[in-house]
């Protein structure tokens, strides 16, 4: 079930395993999801942009070929459009963000993903993270 009450359109990839979205050890899509609305109600695009540019600054492509699927081509999914029009400004002129026009989808090299997700959960305020949430970041700030 979503955690917001507009409709999800899912992506075209019931085939594969979690619509071919690949979350995190020890997160469900429905985490994954949570931390970018929480991260969308709480911060505008510009904020967002210069958030992930710190991130993604130093990242060097060291060949990740696994992908995961996180909109359509017109940014329409799961996660808020407006962090995935982010994400994708930020994504596709370093080359990230692979456009599958055949299935009309875009994808995040998977290395990238997880780490934009782990700093988003970062800028999530503890008080509006779930149990769950909140443990995975304890654990992240303490190493484990």
């Amino acid at each position: 079930m979503s955690l917001h009450s507009r409709k999800v359109d899912l992506l075209p990839l019931e085939r594969y395993e979690d619509f071919g979205d690949v979350p995190p050890a020890g997160m469900e899509l429905e985490d994954v999801e949570f931390i970018w609305w929480t991260v969308a109600s709480r911060m505008s695009k510009k904020e967002l942009r210069s958030r992930l540019n710190a991130v993604l600054e130093n990242y060097r492509d060291i060949g990740c070929f696994q992908y995961a699927a996180v909109s359509d081509v017109e940014m329409r999914g799961r996660y808020p459009r407006g962090v995935i029009s982010v994400l994708k400004q930020m994504l596709r002129r370093r080359g990230l963000m692979p456009q599958d026009t055949a299935e009309n989808v875009l994808y995040v090299q998977v290395e990238v993903w997880h780490m934009c997700i782990s700093k988003a959960l970062e800028w999530c305020p503890p008080k509006a993270l779930t149990r769950k949430l909140r443990g995975i970041r304890v654990e992240a700030d303490l190493g484990l």
